[in-house]
Formats: structure tokens, sequence, C-alpha cells
């Protein structure tokens, strides 16, 4: 829980779990770059049955990264929709308590969980 008197889940756990996604996904995509090079040269200069062979795996593997990185980008936008949710409703509680008069701050306390 935030410190600051204000109503956040941990957010410094959440922005550290996605900063991880994050790096993991960029290393993803520059990986996914580096073997589609790859299989362009080795059809461009190995034509064979087992240069084939290797460029349908790794054309499989890239699918599949490419699958993985679509799900991180979904999930990576719900989650900035939901946290944007959280602080509206954030405010908006806080708004809420503001009128209420002499109990705003047990109406604010009891949302918090203090």
């Amino acid at each position: 829980m935030s410190t600051s008197g204000e109503l956040y889940t941990q957010d410094h756990v959440v922005a550290q779990v996605a900063g991880s996604l994050a790096d993991q996904i960029a290393s993803m995509k520059q990986s996914a770059s580096t073997i589609q090079g790859i299989v362009s040269d080795v059809e461009t200069y190995f034509v064979s049955a087992a240069s084939g062979v290797f460029g349908q795996a790794m054309d499989d593997w890239n699918t599949k990264y490419g699958q993985i990185i679509s799900q991180y980008d979904t999930w990576l936008q719900d989650y900035q929709t939901g946290h944007e949710g959280i602080n509206n409703a954030h405010s908006d509680a806080l708004s809420i308590a503001g009128k209420v008069g002499g109990g705003g701050g047990d109406v604010y306390s009891a949302l918090s969980g203090n």
C-alpha cells in the first residue's frame, strides 16, 4: 500500500512487473527480427530440403513470438485502462467524501481500508 494516504494498489510492484515484461518483450522483438534475417539469408544462400525445414521451424517460432507479443500488448492496454479507472474512482471518492461534510474523513478512511 502507498503510505501517502491515497487509495492505490501496490503500484511499485505492478510497475516492476510491467517493466520486466516490457524488457522481455523488447528482447523478444529483437530476437524475432534477428531470426527473420537469418531465415531470409538461409533461404537465399542455402537452398535445400534442410533449409526449408529450418525456415518453417523458425517461421513457427516467430509466429508464436508474435502471438505472445500481441497478448502482451492487449494486457498492457487493459492494464492502462484499468489503472485509469482506479485513478478516476479515487478522485470521485475524494470528491464525494468532501461533499459529505463532517463525515467525509470517515468515508475516506473506510474506503481506503485504514
